[in-house]
C-alpha cells in the first residue's frame, strides 16, 4: 500500500479489471428496462446436473438427458482446471470467485440469464437422489437413447458430445480411402483454426459464402492478412474438397454459388505462391541407392530381406509401397486391398522370357473394384524383380509364424539404411519416381511407361526427373557391373 502515497500517480489497469468493465458495459448496453420478478410458487422442472473428473458431465431435465465426455487434455493449461470448475460448467450457476476459469463461466451464465430473462435456484441433493450420477460416470441406464440431446445451445470448449454414427454414416465413410479421410480431416481442422482465429465459433453447417471466401483469404498468401499457416493454392483446393466432403457426410449443401469468385481468389494467391519458398519435388531413387540397399540388407534379418525385395519390386514396377505392403502387422488382413500369395503368378513368355505378374487391388490409380496388374521381366543381375518375388514367397511365406510387412516399417527401414550411407531425402514415393525416371532416360516409350506405371494421359510427367550427364553415365556403369557380378556369381 506504500506505493499509493501519490494519489494521482498513474497505474496500469489489470487485464481482468478491463474484462469486467467491458462485460458490464456490454450488459448495460443490451439490458432492457425490466426487472426479474421471482415467481412466488417455484416450478419444479426436475433439473439435475453433476460432474466427475473420470468421465465428464451428466445433466437431466425431466426425462431429457445430456451426457458429455471430457477430452483427454481437459486439465492442460495454466491454471489447471479443477473439479469445481467442471461442476460449474455442469450447473452454469454460481457466485464470483477467485478462480479465473469459474469467472469466465459466470459471465457466460449471466449473459444467458439476461438474454432469456431467467433466474435459477439451485438445490443440493444426496447421492441416492442424484439421477445424473450414472451419466457423469459413463453409464446411460436407466435412461433411454431416444431422450438423448444431440445438440447444445451453448459451446463448451472442454467437453464434446459423442453421437454414435449411423449405419449409413459408416457405409459412407468406407467409400473414402483412409488417406483421403486423413486429408479431409486436415481440411476441417484447418477451417476450425480459421474460425477460432476469427472468434466465430460455434458455427453450423452449411457454411456461408462469406465463411468460405474468408477462409481462402486467411489461408492464402496475400497483402491483406498476415496470419500464420499460409499455404499454396493447390493445398487450398484440397482443403475445399475436404470441406465439400464434410458437407456431404453431414447431409448439408456446400455453397457453390460463388465458385467464380473462389477460383479467382485461388488464382490471385497462386501468383504470390510463385515468389514464396516452394517445397522441393520428391527425390528419385537412383540405381546407386538400390545398390546400397542391396549391400546393406541382403545378409540382414528376415525383415531386412523382405524390405529389400519390396524395394526392388517397387523400383522396377513403378509401384507405391502401400500397394505392396499391409496396413497392420498382425491379425486378419483386408483382402480387398492386399496382395495375396495367389496374386503373384510366374509365367514364361515367348517375347519377354520369364515374367512375374502381380495383381494389385484398390490402387490409387484404379477404378473402384478394378484390380491392376504389374508385369515384370527377369533381369540378369542381383536387383532382379522376378528373383526378389520368388525369394520373398519362398522364405517369408513359409511356416505359420509370419508377420505382415507394413508400409511404415518398410519406409522407416529404407530411410534408416539410406541415411547411414549418406543419402538423405529419399522417401517411400521416391521408388515410383526413380523407376519412372530411369526407364524414361533409357528410352522407354511414353505408351509403355504409362502402361507399366498405370498412368493415364500425361500424368506420368509429374514423376519424371531429368538425368544429368554424369548421373546417366554412372547408372550405365552400375548396370554393367551388376551384370558382370551376376555372371561371376552364377
Amino acid at each position: 500500500m506504500n506505493e499509493w502515497k501519490k494519489h494521482w500517480a498513474t497505474r496500469t489497469v489489470p487485464n481482468d479489471v478491463w474484462e469486467d468493465l467491458e462485460l458490464w458495459l456490454h450488459t448495460l448496453s443490451i439490458y432492457s428496462e425490466t426487472r426479474l420478478c421471482p415467481v412466488t410458487t417455484p416450478l419444479e422442472i426436475n433439473w439435475v446436473g453433476d460432474a466427475s473428473k473420470s468421465f465428464g458431465i451428466g445433466i437431466l431435465v425431466g426425462p431429457r438427458l445430456c451426457q458429455l465426455r471430457l477430452k483427454e487434455c481437459w486439465q492442460e493449461g495454466s491454471p489447471n482446471c479443477t473439479i469445481a470448475w467442471l461442476e460449474t460448467v455442469a450447473i452454469r450457476i454460481g457466485v464470483k470467485s477467485r478462480d479465473h476459469l469459474l469467472n469466465q463461466e459466470w459471465k457466460a451464465i449471466q449473459a444467458l440469464l439476461i438474454e432469456s430473462e431467467l433466474d435459477i435456484t439451485t438445490e443440493r441433493v444426496v447421492l441416492a437422489d442424484n439421477m445424473a450420477d450414472g451419466l457423469l460416470r459413463g453409464v446411460q441406464r436407466p435412461h433411454v437413447m431416444e431422450n438423448r440431446s444431440q445438440r447444445l445451445s451453448i459451446s463448451l470448449f472442454v467437453v464434446r458430445i459423442y453421437a454414435l454414427p449411423s449405419k449409413a454414416d459408416i457405409h459412407i465413410l468406407s467409400g473414402w480411402k483412409p488417406l483421403t479421410l486423413i486429408g479431409y480431416n486436415s481440411a476441417v481442422a484447418k477451417f476450425n483454426t480459421f474460425m477460432k482465429s476469427e472468434k466465430a465459433t460455434p458455427f453450423t453447417l452449411p457454411l456461408s459464402i462469406a465463411m468460405v471466401e474468408g477462409f481462402c483469404v486467411w489461408a492464402g498468401r496475400n497483402d491483406i492478412t498476415l496470419n500464420e499457416g499460409k499455404n499454396s493454392s493447390i493445398s487450398r483446393k484440397k482443403y475445399l474438397a475436404g470441406l465439400k466432403a464434410w458437407h456431404t457426410y453431414h447431409s448439408a449443401i456446400f455453397p457453390d454459388e460463388n465458385k467464380p469468385r473462389i477460383d479467382l481468389l485461388l488464382k490471385v494467391s497462386a501468383r504470390r505462391d510463385e515468389s514464396a519458398t516452394k517445397t522441393g519435388k520428391k527425390l528419385p531413387v537412383m540405381l546407386w541407392h538400390m545398390a546400397w540397399l542391396w549391400k546393406s540388407l541382403v545378409l540382414g534379418s528376415n525383415l531386412d530381406r523382405a524390405v529389400l525385395d519390396v524395394a526392388v519390386v517397387a523400383f522396377w514396377g513403378l509401384a507405391r509401397l502401400a500397394e505392396l505392403t499391409y496396413t497392420v502387422e498382425g491379425g486378419k488382413i483386408n483382402f480387398a486391398d492386399s496382395v495375396l500369395t495367389s496374386d503373384v503368378v510366374f509365367a514364361t513368355s515367348k517375347n519377354l522370357g520369364d515374367v512375374v505378374t502381380l495383381t494389385v487391388r484398390n490402387a490409387k490409380t484404379a477404378k473402384p473394384g478394378k484390380p491392376q496388374l504389374i508385369r515384370l521381366c527377369a533381369q540378369n543381375h542381383e536387383l532382379c524383380p522376378l528373383l526378389s518375388s520368388k525369394v520373398f514367397l519362398r522364405i517369408f511365406w513359409a511356416g505359420v509364424d509370419r508377420a505382415h510387412l507394413t508400409r511404415h516399417q518398410t519406409a522407416t527401414r529404407i530411410e534408416e539404411v539410406l541415411t547411414s550411407g549418406g543419402f538423405h531425402g529419399i522417401k517411400g514415393h521416391s521408388f515410383r519416381v526413380g523407376g519412372a525416371s530411369l526407364r524414361s532416360t533409357l528410352g522407354m516409350t511414353q505408351g509403355d511407361l504409362c502402361a507399366l506405371g498405370r498412368w493415364r494421359l500425361d500424368s506420368f510427367k509429374l514423376y519424371i526427373r531429368p538425368y544429368l550427364t554424369g548421373d546417366l553415365k554412372k547408372t550405365k556403369i552400375l548396370l554393367q557391373q551388376f551384370k558382370q557380378n551376376w555372371l561371376r556369381m552364377a
